[in-house]
Order: C-alpha cells, then sequence, then structure tokens
C-alpha cells in the first residue's frame, strides 16, 4: 500500500511539473488543426525523404557515368557484331548437319534394306542346296 501511495504522490508531482496551459491546449485542441498539424507534418516529412531520393539518385547516376562502367558498355558493344557472326556460322553448320543426318538416314534405311534382300536372297539358296543335297 506503501508502494501504491508513494507512485501516486510521484505521479501528481509529475503532474505538476507539467506546463498546465500546454496540457490544455494539446488537450483542447480543435480536430481541424490536429488534421493541419498532420499533414504539416506529412510534408515535411516528405520534403526530407525526396531530399534524401535525389541524392541517392545523384550518387548512382554518377556511378553510372563512371569510365568502368562506359569501358564495359563499349567492350560489350564491339563483341556485338563477332557475337552476329558467330550466330550466323552456327546456323550454317546446323542446316549443313541436318542435311547430312537426313542422308545418313537414308543411306541407312538402304543398309538395312540390302541386308535384308541379301539374307532373304541366302535363305532361299540355302533352301535350294538343302533341296539338291537331299
Amino acid at each position: 500500500m506503501a508502494f501504491a501511495c508513494a507512485r501516486l504522490a510521484m505521479f501528481a508531482a509529475l503532474l505538476a511539473c507539467v506546463n498546465s496551459s500546454t496540457l490544455r491546449e494539446k488537450l483542447n485542441v480543435n480536430p481541424v488543426r490536429r488534421v493541419i498539424t498532420m499533414l504539416g507534418s506529412m510534408s515535411e516529412t516528405v520534403q526530407k525523404e525526396a531530399k534524401e531520393d535525389e541524392a541517392v539518385f545523384e550518387k548512382y547516376m554518377c556511378f553510372c557515368k563512371t569510365d568502368h562502367v562506359q569501358s564495359s558498355l563499349e567492350g560489350i558493344q564491339d563483341k556485338v557484331p563477332q557475337l552476329e557472326s558467330n550466330i550466323k556460322e552456327l546456323e550454317a553448320l546446323k542446316s549443313q548437319l541436318k542435311a547430312e543426318l537426313i542422308q545418313h538416314k537414308k543411306e541407312r534405311q538402304d543398309a538395312k534394306q540390302a541386308i535384308e534382300s541379301t539374307h532373304a536372297l541366302r535363305e532361299k539358296e540355302v533352301a535350294e542346296y538343302e533341296k539338291v543335297t537331299t
């Protein structure tokens, strides 16, 4: 109980120290005034953030204009014609290999047919030989 009384006394002393007129003003503020004050603080915050964003943007743009980025871009642009010619060469090689594949498939099919016809001929000859020898 004594502890509760001490806390209450401390709270009362704190309230006495606070300027009672400012406390009354804060409690009795017009709602429209509150909104205007809030909008004003929001405006200040937005302006502060805009300045920070602009600083970051300037830093980024400065980085983009450095020689390192420019030389990288130039190096890449120099490689573009070489890569285009490589693509054309590889496309030509691809079409050549496709044509060779078609040709090899045809030759393979012809070889299979030749083997089958030769095999059939040999079986016919074996049958004739067996007829003659028996």
